[in-house]
């Protein structure tokens, strides 16, 4: 959900900052900073000059026209389209559909819902009306790779699963109010079931008859939010079951001080190795280092059973996860497994309110109660799921596949600790539950790429001073190329 008060819309694309900032091209792309500009415009400048081509007439009544985002198969670009819809009905639902043969000829799609933004911590979408619809083939095996949708990830890879073509659809649902009567024109009996408009041998049905509540289903234009927010699906979605390259990613864990104790060998920061389709990249990520431009994704590990190399699935580690209704190993009894630093990497920076979290007293509020970014005192506070005494081992790793050092990590968390922390806690100051934060925009702009190197180089010197020779390391903000290269044989050979 938006956050209250803020309209989603009012928002950078790449992050809960206000966007202030529009594309001239397109008229729609919001943006906070250059910064946000320059590292959403590798996809931003395929689609943007057309994002204005006007909209089609129709022809027949009843017959409307809905911006889509349409990955072909193999090399081609993406592109936006305009699918034609029209109206139906079902008992006590009105639904917008489509002919899907247009775009997928020879078999009929299969659906996926999408509604949050794992990279940057927070939903695609305003509200619980809307989601995002993927439309794809139900069986990819028998498709070549999209080519065009891995290239618009962050880290160019994607899961396997990503064959054929793709198309992006934005639907809105509600009650229908009022409800609406709708002569033959406006609709079609069966989704499947060509429409005819000229005549044809059904029979005329001037008027539903009275079927109680009515809901309805109805696309709305997909926008450059709506871009932005499917690459970053595609960057994090299905990639457990393996990936287009399967490459390996350096990342980063903090140990908690019972996994120290269990293993005399760990250091509170230490690398991990993950093959690209491990599933951390389909965990949560830090709102705080988005704002950085250093998007990183978090998971969870026992002390017990986290590996060095962070090679084994997620659902090998589930097995062994203690602590929540699991029986507790004997030798985890009496530890210390808070992990402080990762509770403050996952502090709220979407909520616009401070106090506690609704009561659970519908469905709706059980969601929101899982939802990982809202915090549990608002604003400022962490998710309670990583702020309890059975956090433990945390692996990070960067979603946009550059190599995230061990060092790297320790300056992230550190500078959140000693420059965003103390400003949260004033911003909050004094506030009662349910309160708006007047400052939050301002501490929002206070995080950013300059503060961060600022501290970046006041700890290197700390570092150096005390002979850890961080002098020569390069910044987050540069690891790619001849670093990124070095790093990658490094931790390859240390691999094998």
């Amino acid at each position: 959900m938006a956050a209250q008060g803020l309209d989603l819309k009012e928002t950078c694309i790449m992050c809960p900052r206000r966007g202030t900032k529009v594309c001239l091209t397109c008229k729609d792309a919001r943006y906070c900073s250059k910064e946000c500009q320059k590292s959403d415009w590798k996809n931003h400048k395929i689609l943007c000059a057309s994002f204005k081509d006007p909209r089609p007439e129709s022809t027949k009544p009843g017959l409307d026209f809905r911006r889509g985002l349409l990955f072909r198969c193999g090399n081609e670009p993406p592109l936006f389209v305009w699918v034609e819809t029209w109206r139906a009905k079902d008992v006590g639902l009105t639904f917008e559909t489509f002919d899907d043969k247009v775009y997928f000829p020879g078999f009929r799609p299969e659906r996926i819902f999408a509604e949050h933004n794992n990279i940057q911590a927070r939903d695609m979408v305003a509200d619980e009306h809307e989601k995002l619809i993927f439309y794809c083939s139900d069986d990819n095996t028998r498709d070549s790779p999209n080519l065009a949708i891995k290239r618009f990830t962050r880290g160019d890879t994607c899961g396997r699963c990503f064959q054929g073509p793709w198309l992006l659809m934005h639907q809105w649902s509600g009650p229908l109010t009022p409800p609406m009567k709708l002569g033959r024109q406006h609709i079609a009996d069966d989704y499947d079931e060509s429409l005819e408009l000229d005549g044809g041998n059904r029979e005329e049905e001037d008027e539903w008859e009275d079927e109680g509540d009515q809901n309805l289903e109805e696309y709305r234009d997909v926008d450059m939010r709506d871009v932005r927010s499917a690459a970053d699906f595609f960057t994090t979605e299905y990639r457990g079951g393996g990936t287009m390259d399967q490459n390996a990613v350096i990342g980063a864990a903090i140990n908690s001080p019972g996994a120290i104790a269990l293993d005399n060998t760990k250091s509170k920061w230490s690398y991990s190795v993950f093959r690209d389709s491990d599933e951390i990249f389909h965990c949560e990520g830090s709102g705080i280092a988005n704002l950085l431009g250093i998007p990183v994704l978090l998971r969870q590990v026992s002390s017990t059973s986290a590996p060095e190399l962070g090679e084994l699935s997620f659902q090998e580690f589930s097995d062994i996860l203690d602590g929540r209704g699991c029986a507790r190993a004997p030798e985890r009894i009496g530890q210390d497994f808070r992990n402080p630093e990762a509770a403050n990497l996952m502090r709220d920076m979407v909520s616009t309110t401070v106090g506690a979290l609704p009561s659970i007293g519908s469905y709706a509020d059980m969601a929101m109660l899982e939802k990982v970014h809202i915090g549990q005192n608002g604003f400022g506070t962490p998710h309670g799921s990583w702020d309890d005494d059975e956090v433990d081992t945390i692996l990070v790793a960067r979603a946009d596949g550059l190599p995230l050092t061990r060092e790297h990590l320790e300056v992230l968390c550190c500078y959140i600790s000693q420059r965003v922390k103390p400003r949260l806690a004033k911003a909050v100051k004094g506030l009662s539950p349910g309160a708006a934060v007047p400052d939050r925009e301002a501490l929002l702009n206070s995080i950013t790429r300059a503060d961060f190197l600022d501290f970046f180089e006041e700890m290197k010197r700390k570092k150096d001073s005390e002979g850890e020779q961080w002098g020569s390391m390069p910044s987050p903000y540069e690891m790619q190329g001849e670093w990124a290269a070095r790093l990658n044989r490094l931790i390859s050979e240390q691999a094998k």
